[in-house]
């Protein structure tokens, strides 16, 4: 599903119980920064170690499914884990099929990345993807 930064107040509930995740991406640096910690917020109020797991593109180029292998551990401490892969712009998109596909916990997907061309098969992923929202982040 596709929507617009300012629709994040009004999609809270839908983002905390109905997506697997989100992809946050475009030339607005700033507001993806932004709107990327919102939505940690939304999903992780009480962020740990453990509950918080950061990636990058080059663990997901040695490992694809690193991902969805993190979701599926579970985490002791706290109740939900929150993936983020961060500076996403040259990551698959199976990567979020098969974290779709292939989860067995509550854990949300968050991933960050510049701007993707209309036809990126990430941004395509994302945007039809009926278990993610992305939000594309463009200056006025």
């Amino acid at each position: 599903m596709k929507a617009k930064p300012l629709q994040l107040d009004a999609l809270t509930t839908q983002i905390k119980n109905q997506y697997a995740g989100a992809l946050v991406f475009g030339t607005d640096i700033s507001r993806i920064y932004e709107l990327s910690h919102k939505i940690q917020q939304l999903i992780l109020p009480n962020a740990d170690a453990f509950s918080l797991v950061v990636l990058n593109n080059s663990q997901l180029k040695t490992t694809p499914y690193l991902a969805t292998d993190e979701a599926n551990t579970p985490n002791l401490i706290g109740d939900r884990r929150l993936i983020w892969i961060k500076d996403a712009n040259n990551v698959s998109d199976d990567v979020i099929r098969h974290f779709c596909d292939n989860r067995q916990t509550d854990a949300f997907l968050l991933i960050s990345a510049d701007n993707l061309p209309k036809n990126n098969a990430l941004r395509v992923e994302a945007e039809s993807n009926p278990q993610f929202i992305a939000f594309a982040c463009y200056p006025p």
